[in-house]
């Protein structure tokens, strides 16, 4: 317990303290004063400053001001003449292609019609210019029976050589898994209807068996799914996570089926659907495949 000298001591230098602190704040009121006067006097030589810098400003003034004028004039006027040029040609243009358009739509018609049959030859060579005829352009067009749209067109440029006087593939649009090379040297130079017949049998056969897949593909229920390669030579088909089957198409048909099962209750089923899937055409089969999913498995 505390004795009243020790209070009284305590008292005494609480008032030191408090004494010193008051010292310390005048020592600061003081430094923020002469900090006020050394700002105030900071202050007044720059508004100087800028009342020599505001005289010089009017002596140049007018010809600044004039000169940035003129220098947006300039560029407001070389925006606008690159617009006008652009506005001009794009109707230069649009007027050039509606008059080509109408001198030429009678000729573009009949290529049209000429197009529906999905094989058409054209010049790559202007005739007029005289140069000679050593390259032949054939167009195929393919209707994609799954949009109901005709895809964009495959192409095949054939190149005369000079040498021999035969006909050889030049460039190509055609994939790689086409057989070209070899339709081209079993018909190409006896008869070149039926290597191009022959081009767009393969092309045609491959959009059918594409739009076959793409339609089994939405027919299939979550969570099975389908993978194939870009020729939809080899597809996989996942029935429910319980079946999975490999089918190895040709052009026309389904040549193999080999089934494995994930789920041990329908191990019974892997024989009979490799043996009703193997062997059938490509015409519907999507609506095939699932019968056979469905006689054997409740899908």
């Amino acid at each position: 317990m505390s004795t009243i000298e020790d209070l009284l001591a305590r008292k005494e230098e609480l008032e030191r303290e408090i004494a010193d602190l008051k010292q310390t704040e005048k020592t600061l009121d003081d430094e923020i004063l002469s900090l006020d006067e050394e700002v105030e006097e900071d202050l007044t030589k720059i508004d100087e400053e800028l009342a020599h810098h505001q005289y010089f400003d009017e002596l140049i003034q007018n010809l600044m001001t004039e000169g940035i004028r003129q220098v947006e004039i300039d560029k407001h006027r070389r925006n606008d003449a690159k617009r006008q040029k652009r506005e001009n040609a794009r109707k230069r243009s649009n007027d050039e292609y509606e008059e080509l358009r109408e001198r030429l739509q009678p000729a573009i018609c009949l290529e049209n019609a000429y197009r529906l049959g999905g094989l058409t030859a054209f010049p790559v060579n202007d005739p007029q210019a005289g140069e000679s005829d050593r390259f032949l352009g054939i167009r195929f067009d393919i209707f994609d029976p799954y949009s109901f749209k005709y895809t964009t067109p495959h192409y095949v440029i054939l190149r005369k050589d000079p040498k021999n006087d035969l006909w050889e593939v030049f460039k190509t649009t055609i994939p790689n898994y086409v057989p070209l090379n070899s339709l081209a040297y079993e018909h190409l130079n006896d008869d070149m209807i039926r290597f191009a017949g022959h081009v767009r049998r393969h092309l045609v056969q491959l959009q059918l068996k594409k739009a076959v897949f793409l339609r089994l593909q939405e027919k299939l229920e979550f969570p099975s799914g389908l993978d194939h390669d870009l020729d939809f030579t080899k597809i996989s088909v996942n029935i429910k996570d319980k079946l999975e089957i490999v089918l190895i198409c040709d052009l026309y048909r389904v040549t193999k089926a080999m089934v494995t099962y994930i789920d041990p209750e329908v191990s019974r089923a892997s024989k009979q659907v490799e043996v009703l899937l193997s062997g059938l055409s490509l015409n519907d089969f999507d609506e095939k495949f699932l019968e056979v999913i469905q006689a054997w498995y409740k899908y």
